[in-house]
């Protein structure tokens, strides 16, 4: 399914004439809605070719995911490079990720190769203010991926080097990306990369086979690769002229002793990253690995600069308690400054001297952008008129309106509730048509006479429904569950409330006025069971945790749900704790001293709450 077929219709209007007039010019600014954004940047490459890249900054790193993902459905033949941010400060003493590295230095590799030979597709470079503000150290490029291929002769005496050469961490077992293992003839590698590990089996030096391998059990998959990247697993890598400026330093500032005697000893450590600014030779701005001649598309330029000064204000918070510190007596701090991040001003000025063309697109006016009539749908909040009431007004006037779903169920729904058909493709008719597409925001475009809806703006809520192109392999949450595949009688588990019994799906007016229609399910639940006087309230806990209920409950592999049971289990101890004497006296009462024992005990952790649940059976009135 492509998106580029509503990409069109939008571009028919009068009104989009001064977009694509503004797109000759070096530099342009243009006001639409922000749903439009995502379609005004895939069509760069009809306006300007595709020669060359195309920058695209936002402000958040999700808005950033969610560009990536509109133009992967818009054209297939774009290609796209993701430059994520670190998820630390520069200058915490903390590393990032592994698989952050991994996308980051994969991209820095790419630009790179274009800029010696342009590509002959569109190309495109997305990343958040966040990662565009950071600092890189200049080496960056002299540190090239290495290209594993079978059938191929290495030295498996040299191989464990140059994977701890590239910052890669030797282990037993390999369980996360950036480790290897070396037994006998046999490699094992988790590239930054990948998605799963890559077994390398050898002959002598000669590489017989590559097999990707499972985290789990350790045993090879049937997928076999012809050859693969390995990538560094650090952004600073200790080299000569590294190890010796931490050798140097190591005297000059005694608080940072352990962590640089490790890097002249050309031992990786946690957080070694955040010294770039002093064991390198220099920081330079991203866009000088960039390409020439490659433009920048800045996504809403006030929520960027409110964002950039919000960066720029913590990151100089932590700076000053470093020195606010050393003026209460510890030791000065070590000069960080030139890695942290840029000031939004400043990175613009330093943009604006390069050869880059830099077009900003803004989603409310702007006195020199070109307006092009696109606009966000109404808000119907205390007005009489409703969302389907708007709907059918639309319709009347001859609108193409488009719904939009991510998943099935979804839009079947969808074409039940507003009477809309579906399609794969939208056609360019009119009529009211309903196409599976992740939209985030819909938008009016009067002068095309197109109404894009997205399925939160019609039903209020995001679909639980996750492609399988975008499903993670290792997910840490239990199964989801698509409310419209349930049917009448099938059991549930609600996070809070535990499990039910699905009945249907109804309706409920919300909102001030009841204006909005919004859907439930509706579950019903087992009657209350017989409560019993106050102090006995902990066999009542009891005997509900280990009920043989819970253990169906189990099986259905929720594993939140059971969390959430061993935090009431933790809950019960603490309630207990501060009724532990009335308790033992009621105990004591009946001459239970033995039970009274072991009450203590259990409460210390030293007897299981299934074995107290049998000792101490609770009284009913």
């Amino acid at each position: 399914m492509s998106l580029k077929p509503l990409g069109e219709k939008i571009s028919e209007g009068y009104p989009y004439s001064k977009f694509e007039a503004s797109a000759k010019n070096k530099s342009s600014s243009v006001v639409a809605s922000s749903g439009s954004h995502p379609f005004l940047v895939a069509d760069m490459p009809r306006l300007r070719g595709t020669e060359k890249p195309f920058v695209v900054i936002t402000a958040t790193g999700r808005e950033a995911q969610e560009m990536i993902d509109f133009l992967g459905e818009y054209d297939s033949r774009f290609e796209l490079i993701e430059f994520p941010s670190w998820e630390t400060l520069p200058h915490e003493r903390l590393s990032p990720s592994s698989e952050t590295v991994g996308k980051r230095l994969r991209a820095i590799s790419r630009l790179i190769q274009l800029k010696k030979t342009p590509a002959d597709h569109p190309v495109f470079v997305i990343m958040s203010v966040r990662a565009a503000l950071q600092p890189l150290h200049s080496q960056l490029s002299e540190h090239p991926a290495m290209e594993i291929t079978s059938s191929r002769e290495y030295s498996l005496a040299e191989l464990p080097l140059k994977l701890i050469e590239l910052g890669y961490e030797r282990v037993d077992m390999v369980s996360q990306r950036g480790e290897f293992a070396i037994r006998g003839g046999i490699a094992d590698v988790f590239p930054v990369t990948s998605d799963h590990p890559v077994r390398l089996e050898f002959f002598g030096d000669e590489l017989e086979e590559i097999r990707e391998f499972s985290i789990a059990d350790q045993r090879s998959l049937p997928t076999k690769l012809d050859s693969f990247m390995l990538y560094p697993s650090r952004e600073l890598l200790i080299t000569p002229e590294v190890a010796s400026r931490a050798r140097e330093m190591a005297l000059e500032f005694p608080n940072l002793g352990e962590m640089l005697e490790k890097i002249a000893n050309a031992i990786p450590v946690a957080g070694m990253e955040s010294l770039a600014p002093v064991l390198t030779s220099s920081m330079v701005p991203v866009f000088e690995f960039i390409p020439d001649n490659s433009e920048h598309i800045i996504l809403s330029r006030e929520r960027i600069r409110t964002r950039a000064e919000d960066l720029k204000k913590t990151n100089e918070e932590f700076l000053h308690a470093a020195w606010d510190a050393a003026i209460s007596g510890a030791e000065a701090p070590i000069d960080l400054s030139a890695g942290g991040f840029y000031d939004w001003e400043e990175f613009l000025e330093k943009l604006s001297k390069t050869n880059h063309p830099v077009r900003f697109m803004a989603a409310f006016g702007d006195q020199e952008g070109s307006d092009i009539e696109v606009y966000d749908l109404p808000s119907f909040s205390g007005l009489e008129d409703d969302l389907n009431s708007w709907i059918e007004d639309l319709k009347a006037q001859d609108y193409s309106i488009v719904f939009t779903a991510n998943g099935p169920g979804t839009a079947e729904r969808i074409g039940e509730l507003a009477g809309a058909k579906m399609t794969d493709e939208f056609s360019g008719e009119k009529g009211t048509f309903v196409i599976r597409a992740d939209l985030q925001k819909g938008l009016v475009a009067p002068a095309s006479k197109l109404a894009i809806i997205t399925e939160r703006e019609y039903l209020g809520r995001n679909a639980t429904y996750i492609a399988p192109s975008k499903r993670k392999l290792a997910s840490r949450r239990g199964p989801q569950v698509d409310p419209l595949e349930l049917k009448a009688g099938d059991f549930v588990v609600h996070e809070v409330h535990g499990v039910g019994q699905f009945k249907e799906l109804v309706q409920r007016k919300v909102g001030r006025g009841g204006k909005l229609n919004r859907e439930y399910l509706l579950i019903e639940y087992a009657p209350p069971k017989k409560s019993y006087p106050a102090d006995t309230l902990l066999c009542r806990w009891i005997n509900w945790i280990w009920s043989p209920g819970m253990w169906v409950v189990r099986r259905l592999c929720f594993q939140k749900w059971a969390a959430r049971i061993g935090q009431k289990q933790r809950a019960m101890h603490e309630k207990l704790s501060g009724k532990l004497p009335s308790i033992w006296s009621s105990f004591m009462r009946r001459g239970q001293r033995l039970r009274a024992m072991r009450l203590v005990q259990t409460l210390r952790g030293s007897t299981s709450l299934r074995r107290l649940s049998h000792m101490w059976r609770p009284r009913t009135n």
